[in-house]
């Protein structure tokens, strides 16, 4: 754990203690903010219950002051219609609520009215209400009457004689304003008043906002519809259209089905009382910082030897080794910055002598690896040239200097052959160094076996001046490659315009590394030589191939491996023989380089010295393999394809030593393997096995193929060629000349393994023209 958490944990500690704190003061905030919100909803209600109570109150007075006056008229039934004015006059004088009052005959006809304009109208036309004997008192929405130029709604009340006959209908008009003035008067300013029936809105006091909905939009709000339907509602969060979200309460007045809404924004009630729950918050995260600062800086005091020894821990796991610790607190925390000090001071001192011990180990293992990796690649390379360029590469590395030259011994003559660095390769063409007019290095150099070095190049006398100044010489070490006393060459190593310094344990290692290379050179110019001879053994296996002959048109082609690999034993041979006859042979000699090479030789020669004396394919073979057995049994074997073709009537002759099968493309593009007898062994491994001959007719236009395992082994993420993907790509050109389908099946089998081929290849293709 990092040595800072120490005041982590005294941060912790607090922030433990003053969390159930914090949490109990934000659960009585929450709680204390709901009761307040219960308690508003519950006032609201209650102010509901009163304006519903009054409305009702006021309704009833009205009705109360209709009854006297229908009883007036009842009692007085020849009263005069002006006199009848007269007293309705006095009655919306001395009666603020009621803005207008009109008597109208069971007809609807007004007979009188306080107002002039209402007399001789159709008070069921114009108030909206249709006659109802049977029902004491009708009550009308809001609406607009002309007449008046107001909106008004009406309070109707039918008055009957002493027959219960209907004698008049007396209608006391009331507008909005009456109603809010004497039934809302108590509303707070913030709030609004709804006062509604199932038609639509009769009245409303709006102290919120300037815009609420319409008079029929408040009909679509589900807490005004349950209210008309005689369901007291409690409106804990409703936003009206146009204006704030409110909370109230909505009560029915079920006696004439309306309903009264009071409704107050809910921020004035909700945010007092979140500020305060807010205020009484941020003093407790106040406090709870104060907490948390007073512990961190008490934890830093406590940690800070602490953290000041962990960074020198760190600085000297980092590599400084001069690092110290300087804690001063006079406890045992000063003991231990002392122990870390003494300690670092003696690894500090061993360590400087592990890196003394390990700068000279790590010198040998260099020197080891590089002869190591000088070794292996001399072993890979497979030509002198490339040999050349690692050795120079490696002495010029091993040595720490930039540029190396080698020179190959010829009789008496030092021959430059390859350059490393930088050194063109351009400017050590041709040069030359003569072993005999240089007695200076033939005895202090090559005859002794040492490396030298030369401090001035040019009285040496070794190379030549214009050399020695277009590269800019002037001195450098020279190390002679010497096999078993026999020289094979010198390295000459410098640095341009530098004389190098070398130790003792350098120049021996420099001297060994030249001893393998010399070995390795001598080695590789061997090789050269015999992959010369065995090229041209090779070369002579190959006849020139005419492109037709008699009735057959055809062409051979052979494609060795890598270049870097050894020579094969894969060939092919055409021989005359007399009657108009042609011998075919492809075969291939199991094994790589000199030895394949003369094998392949062997077998060519000798199947050729006995087919001149019997012409028969089987015969032929034989002979031959007895004479590989008895000869040469220890060197492998070859497998071989001999027949005897007659190039005019297309009869073929021939017979098969475990070599791969031939093709017979017919003219219709089937493709027939040429059938041999059974297990017919490769060449040179069993005596006394006798061959069996074959015989089939080529017609015109059939194409004979054949080949080598190089052709259907060859790879390509460990899956063969095959012999079926030989045939469809020779089914493909069948229509094509010989030469053309050799190539076709070559670059297949090229694409098929990606350019790489890892056995070579030998191919002969026959096609009997149409005549």
């Amino acid at each position: 754990m990092h040595i800072s958490s120490l005041r982590n944990k005294l941060s912790l500690a607090g922030l433990l203690i003053a969390t159930p704190f914090v949490v109990c003061i934000i659960l009585i905030q929450i709680f204390h903010f709901r009761e307040e919100v219960n308690d508003a909803i519950k006032d609201q209600q209650e102010v509901a219950g009163d304006i519903a109570q009054a409305y009702s109150s006021y309704v009833e007075e009205i009705l109360v002051l209709e009854s006297i006056l229908g009883e007036r008229i009842t009692e007085q039934p020849g009263i005069s219609p002006s006199q009848l004015r007269h007293n309705l006059l006095d009655i919306v004088l001395f009666c603020p609520k009621v803005k207008h009052i009109a008597v109208a005959d069971p007809n609807g006809r007004v007979i009188a009215s306080d107002i002039s304009q209402m007399e001789g109208m159709n008070i069921f036309q114009f108030l909206q209400i249709k006659q109802e004997p049977t029902r004491k008192v009708t009550l009308s929405s809001s609406f607009y009457m002309k007449p008046l130029n107001s909106e008004v709604f009406a309070i109707s009340f039918p008055v009957r004689d002493r027959n219960r006959r209907l004698s008049c209908i007396i209608s006391a008009l009331v507008d909005e304003e009456s109603i809010k003035q004497s039934i809302v008067g108590r509303m707070m300013n913030s709030g609004m008043v709804v006062i509604t029936d199932s038609k639509g809105v009769i009245a409303v006091k709006n102290n919120i906002g300037r815009n609420y909905p319409g008079r029929q939009c408040w009909l679509r709000y589900p807490p005004i519809r349950e209210a008309l339907r005689g369901r007291s509602v409690m409106v804990e969060k409703f936003r009206i259209p146009s204006g704030p979200v409110v909370l109230g309460a909505v009560e029915p007045i079920r006696e004439f089905n309306w309903a009264v809404g009071v409704f107050y924004p809910r921020e004035e009630v909700v945010g007092p009382v979140r500020r305060k729950a807010a205020m009484w918050l941020l003093l407790t995260l106040l406090f709870v910082g104060i907490a948390l600062g007073v512990t961190g800086y008490l934890g830093n005091l406590l940690s800070k030897p602490l953290l000041d020894l962990v960074k020198a821990a760190r600085a000297f796991q980092a590599g400084d080794m001069s690092v110290r610790a300087d804690v001063r607190t006079g406890d045992e925390i000063q003991l231990l910055g002392q122990s870390f000090n003494g300690m670092a001071a003696t690894l500090q001192e061993r360590t400087n002598e592990l890196h003394e011990a390990l700068r000279s180990e790590r010198n040998r293992a260099t020197e080891t690896s590089t002869l190591y990796t000088v070794a292996q690649g001399l072993i890979v390379a497979a030509n002198l040239g490339e040999r050349l360029e690692i050795i120079a590469r490696s002495l010029a590395s091993f040595c720490k200097l930039k540029r190396c030259t080698i020179f190959l011994r010829r009789g008496d003559r030092l021959i430059a052959s390859a350059g490393w660095g930088l050194i063109h390769p351009e400017l050590v063409h041709g040069i030359t160094i003569d072993i005999s007019e240089s007695a200076q290095l033939e005895q202090e150099t090559i005859l002794a076996g040492k490396p030298v070095i030369i401090e001035d190049i040019t009285s040496c006398g070794v190379l030549p001046i214009e050399f020695i100044k277009s590269v800019n010489l002037k001195g450098g070490l020279l190390l002679p490659l010497v096999r078993r006393h026999h020289v094979v060459g010198i390295a000459f190593l410098d640095n341009p315009g530098e004389v190098p310094i070398l130790d003792q344990q350098k120049l021996e290692g420099a001297r060994q590394l030249a001893d393998l290379a010399a070995i390795a050179i001598e080695h590789a110019m061997a090789s050269q030589k015999q992959r010369n001879i065995a090229e041209a053994l090779q070369s002579s296996m190959l006849p020139t191939i005419p492109s037709s002959i008699g009735v057959f048109s055809l062409a051979c082609r052979y494609y060795p491996a890598l270049e870097e690999a050894e020579l094969g034993g894969d060939f092919y041979d055409l021989l005359a023989l007399p009657g108009g006859q042609m011998g075919l042979v492809i075969a291939d000699v199991a094994g790589k380089g000199l030895e394949a090479a003369v094998y392949t030789a062997m077998g060519k020669y000798t199947l050729r010295a006995f087919l001149s004396e019997e012409p028969f394919p089987s015969s032929a073979l034989t002979r031959t393999n007895n004479a590989l057995v008895r000869t040469t049994q220890e060197w492998g074997f070859v497998t071989m394809f001999h027949g005897i073709l007659d190039v005019e009537n297309g009869q073929l002759v021939y017979s098969n030593a475990g070599h791969p099968p031939a093709m017979l493309v017919r003219e219709s593009g089937e493709i027939a393997m040429l059938p041999a007898a059974d297990r017919q062994p490769p060449l040179g491994i069993f005596p006394d096995i006798t061959y069996v001959d074959e015989t089939l007719d080529i017609l015109p236009g059939e194409i004979l193929v054949c080949y080598t395992d190089g052709i259907i082994e060859a790879r390509r993420d460990g899956e063969q060629f095959s012999i079926e993907r030989l045939a469809s790509v020779i089914a493909a050109h069948k229509n094509e000349n010989p030469s053309q389908i050799a190539d076709a099946i070559y670059e297949s089998i090229i694409d098929f393994s990606q350019g790489v081929l890892q056995d070579d290849i030998a191919l002969m293709v026959l096609k009997r023209e149409q005549t």
